[in-house]
């Protein structure tokens, strides 16, 4: 059904848009390997097409990234503010899920509008939902789930078609097992490959997009591989490994020009990441930080007490993985699965668990850098009244970690912190940190995600040595597309309404992007004014969400991955 108040405009030039999202991708590694010859398909679309940096969501986390990527508006409007999301009163954060999105994703209006989309593989897709077209979902999928396709036939198609297709790895890094993932990493994006070429010419689409993971997941686990700068550099393995993203970049490469070379000249390629990557040194352990300032406090039973005597001491479940992967063991420790040794770290070391929230009046819980304040009425045990008492106390938090430095380097840490309704803006505001914090740089990862892993407020990573940036990447290429353009203020926001834009769609005025009208030359754009949508109110994605049992299992995954405790 089509939206019922819609600007008028001279009619839309109908043209089609596939798109490729590739995690973490970053210009920082894109250019200079383009340059040298190593990426020719990425050369080539620099060379003939318009391109820039793209700035991600504050915090650049995956999870709310995908979703601004793909309703075209901020997490305040869409509800996803990380991987996890606050629970009615509670601590603990229950996992998200595509029901979790309050926004619709331009896709489904497109559909509403009667074009023809195919989704592959991109992340927050589950549990898959009704598209005019088909959906394959991405990250956050269940390993054990069946049903991960819309139509729900359509995974025993592309099986019974291209053979096995997988939304996960079976075999993510850890130290000593790089070949392994490796081989499992290059084996996925091949997989990824021969079902989009097969769904795209299976089936009839105007969009069409296909997710790869694989940069991401490199990234964060080889970048000290290949920096000789990195404070984990090792010869050795730099002799093994040194090539290894490179190698994951050029897979991409030859994948993206086998599915170029099936699009025609109506159709335009967009090339875009939800954010960058570099080099990861130090983790900011922002719990240990608000406990030595006493803003958060540990129960006094006899159990509590002994774990923080061992804190204090140094015994930490960092020491142990260390001590772990010194003796080549952590493989063979870590049979058990990720929430079993949680629950077991849980009951020798110091954890969540010995936090007396009646008498803690901040507390950081996420990916990077979020701080919520302990709001009476808002959690189950709150004790800061809301009105001044938040205020003063917010400010205060702001004015101590801005005095935050680095012991080792004397460097201040936080180059950026944010109140909430600076960041985010919209009915859900509310469920989303009270503070937000970009370290410098992003060399430093501000957490809450681990609890009390380590006793220091800053120490050194110990499993990733890269980590994502403010800023990814976006290129549009064909025909209509500035060549030779590049742009520095596009925003992953502006995505959707530049897509919905080009498939000669009017853009709801509620999206917070823009359209991207700098990147067309002047004919195609004068043959196409943009045109804006009125409609209000429209939902986003409803239906079931996880199971307890498909979220344990994704927790479980994401843990592999470091992404939640």
């Amino acid at each position: 059904m089509m939206p019922a108040s819609t600007s008028q405009g001279v009619p839309a030039v109908e043209r089609r848009v596939f798109a490729l999202g590739l995690d973490g991708a970053t210009l920082d590694l894109i250019r200079p390997w383009a340059a040298e010859g190593k990426l020719p398909t990425f050369a080539r679309i620099l060379k003939e097409g318009s391109h820039g940096r793209l700035m991600s969501t504050i915090p650049p986390v995956t999870g709310p990234a995908w979703v601004s990527f793909m309703t075209g508006r901020n997490p305040g409007k869409h509800g996803v503010g990380d991987f996890l999301q606050r629970t009615s009163g509670g601590y603990r954060r229950a996992l998200v899920d595509s029901s979790s999105i309050k926004a619709e994703p331009f896709w489904v209006t497109a559909g509403r509008w009667g074009k023809k989309v195919g989704v592959l593989n991109v992340p927050v897709t589950y549990p898959p939902y009704e598209v005019n077209g088909i959906l394959v979902s991405g990250l956050l999928t269940p390993r054990s789930s069946v049903r991960f396709t819309y139509p729900e036939g359509l995974a025993q198609e592309i099986e019974q078609a291209v053979g096995r297709y997988r939304v996960n790895l079976d075999h993510f890094y850890a130290k000593g097992n790089a070949d392994r993932f490796l081989t499992d990493v290059s084996s996925l994006i091949d997989e990824r490959t021969r079902a989009a070429e097969y769904l795209m010419d299976r089936y009839e689409w105007d969009f069409f997009m296909v997710h790869y993971i694989a940069t991401d997941w490199v990234q964060h686990f080889l970048w000290h591989c290949m920096d000789r700068t990195h404070p984990r550099f090792d010869e050795a393995e730099a002799e093994l490994h040194g090539d290894a993203i490179l190698k994951v970049y050029q897979r991409i490469d030859a994948a993206l020009g086998e599915l170029m070379s099936r699009l025609d000249r109506n159709t335009l390629l967009l090339v875009m990441s939800d954010h960058g990557f570099g080099p990861f040194h130090k983790y900011v352990y922002l719990n240990n930080w608000l406990l030595q300032n006493g803003l958060l406090s540990l129960k006094k039973g006899p159990s509590t007490r002994l774990k923080y005597l061992l804190f204090r001491l140094g015994l930490t479940p960092s020491t142990l993985y260390r001590a772990l992967a010194r003796l080549m063991l952590v493989k063979v420790a870590f049979k058990a699965s990720k929430k079993q040794r949680y629950d077991l770290l849980g009951t020798f070391f110091l954890s969540g668990r010995d936090i007396d929230w009646g008498k803690t009046k901040a507390y950081s819980s996420g990916n990077v850098g979020q701080v919520f304040i302990n709001v009476k009425g808002r959690e189950s045990q709150g004790v800061v009244e809301l009105g001044r008492e938040y205020q003063e106390l917010r400010e205060q938090i702001i004015s101590m970690l801005g005095d935050l430095t680095d012991p080792d380097t004397g460097n201040q840490v936080m180059e950026h912190i944010y109140r909430r309704e600076e960041v985010y803006s919209g009915p859900y505001v509310d469920q989303l940190p009270d503070i937000l914090l970009l370290p410098r740089n992003l060399e430093y990862i501000a957490t809450g995600l681990s609890e009390f892993v380590s006793n220091a407020v800053i120490a050194p990573s110990f499993a990733y040595s890269g980590t994502h940036r403010m800023y990814g990447t976006f290129m549009l290429w064909g025909d209509g597309v500035k060549e030779g353009l590049t742009a520095e203020d596009a925003a992953i926001i502006d995505m959707a309404p530049t897509i919905l834009h080009l498939l000669g769609l009017p853009v709801p005025r509620d999206m917070d992007g823009r359209v991207l009208t700098g990147l067309l030359d002047e004919e195609f754009a004068a043959a196409r004014p943009v045109r804006y949508s009125d409609e209000e109110g429209v939902p986003g994605i409803s239906g079931t969400g996880l199971s307890e049992e498909e979220a344990e299992e994704v927790k479980d995954r994401l843990r592999s991955l470091g992404y939640v405790t």
